[in-house]
């Protein structure tokens, strides 16, 4: 982590478990199959889980599943998580008022005195953005969130976002992007050096890239689920996915480890979604894995087309 970065109950305890456990999944019924493919007791086996490993972050949304995420991890983890939960910024809900509500109602499905780590979802209208600033000053200055951060803003509003709030004398904490193997445009779009020369976490959501890295899926099977992934994108992903097995063959542990060790590598802290028992104890398996940096180098050569055109 860079130097600069100033450590409150969310940043502290990403820093020593380098693993956070999203929560998307949780309450939705549509996309991910909540009631039919998993359900409560799958997610309170999932906490019990990380718990035993000692992992207690945790990343969800006012969002998901319509707060029902949110009130599932207050349920399930009776407050004793740490949390990062995000605010949609859409231009009607902007009134103060209207703001500290959103945050006073999210946690209190979270039973939780305040957020630990309070993110803007998506990037808000630019003549916006320092009326937003504001209200998240006056949030933190409430005791209602104790740290703040983005989540899913360009380089531009990233940047934006870190000068509107250090007018108020406040920071960008965190900043989440989708960043994996098979994703890695926040290494060409400045998102990743900003973050760096801010002393800002930088927290890779889809850090398994929906299933693709976790190595059970290969060119020519069906991919199950609700939201599978096309051919064409595991044939590309094919010679990413090799090399994670004999890697993980190397390390003893499976590609999904080796997946999150290299993003750690890279400096980042990988966001997994969880929702029950086996994926709990397969993020927790990650902390153990560290790769040679000749193994990230050659993981860092096979993928560099997933960069992107610059």
């Amino acid at each position: 982590m860079a130097e600069r970065m100033a450590m409150t109950t969310f940043t502290a305890e990403v820093a020593q478990i380098p693993v956070v456990a999203g929560c998307w999944s949780w309450g939705n019924r549509r996309t991910w199959g909540y009631g039919t493919r998993f359900g409560d007791t799958d997610v309170r086996a999932a906490v019990e889980t990380l718990t035993e490993h000692g992992v207690r972050c945790y990343d969800t949304a006012e969002v998901y599943s319509r707060g029902r995420a949110e009130r599932l991890l207050g349920d399930c983890a009776g407050g004793a998580a740490i949390v990062s939960t995000k605010f949609f910024p859409y231009p009607w809900r902007l009134a103060r008022g209207q703001f500290l509500r959103a945050v006073e109602r999210g946690n209190r499905r979270l039973r939780i005195d305040r957020a630990h780590l309070y993110q803007v979802h998506h990037e808000p209208p630019r003549p916006l953005l320092r009326r937003l600033a504001g209200h998240l000053a006056a949030a933190r200055r409430a005791g209602l969130v104790e740290s703040l951060g983005t989540s899913n803003l360009s380089s531009d509003g990233l940047r934006a976002t870190v000068a509107a709030l250090a007018e108020h004398g406040e920071r960008v904490s965190a900043h989440q992007a989708r960043y994996n193997l098979c994703d890695r445009r926040v290494e060409r779009d400045g998102v990743a050096d900003l973050c760096r020369a801010e002393g800002i976490v930088l927290l890779a959501h889809s850090a398994l890239g929906q299933g693709l890295l976790s190595g059970r899926y290969r060119a020519g099977d069906a991919m199950t689920g609700r939201r599978p992934l096309n051919e064409q994108v595991l044939r590309q992903a094919d010679p990413v996915i090799q090399l994670l097995i004999r890697y993980a063959d190397r390390l003893a542990t499976s590609p999904a480890a080796v997946a999150l060790a290299w993003l750690r590598h890279q400096g980042a802290v990988p966001i997994v979604g969880v929702h029950d028992r086996r994926q709990a104890q397969e993020a927790a398996q990650g902390l153990g894995v560290t790769l040679t940096d000749k193994m990230a180098l050659r993981l860092d050569a096979v993928t560099r087309p997933w960069r992107g055109k610059s």
